[in-house]
């Protein structure tokens, strides 16, 4: 799934946004998610973690204008992909006004 969310603030500002939202993320949701990796080279980074037991991977990469996350959504979690997207694509745009 790859998800775009336009934004203003140039890729510096956005990918401080962005590491903030991954540490926040991993802190408030340390109960479900484990083992989360993160690999930054410039405004890409690839992501790994275990969310309740599977496997979850994906990317990020940061534009001048538009952040693009880009992941897989595990087999048990398929038929809430559009609600997935939704929550996310919410969320991202909240952190990157």
């Amino acid at each position: 799934m790859t998800i775009k969310i336009k934004h203003k603030l140039g890729q510096p500002e956005s990918k401080i946004r962005m590491e903030k939202l991954i540490c926040d993320l991993s802190e408030k949701h340390s109960d479900l998610v484990k083992k989360v990796n993160k690999k930054w080279d410039a405004y890409h980074a690839d992501l790994a973690a275990i969310v309740k037991g599977i496997s979850v991977a994906g990317s990020i990469e940061i534009k001048d204008q538009e952040v693009l996350l880009n992941f897989g959504i595990p087999l048990v979690a398929i038929m809430f992909k559009k609600q997935i997207e939704t929550e996310i694509r919410s969320y991202l745009q909240k952190v990157l006004e």
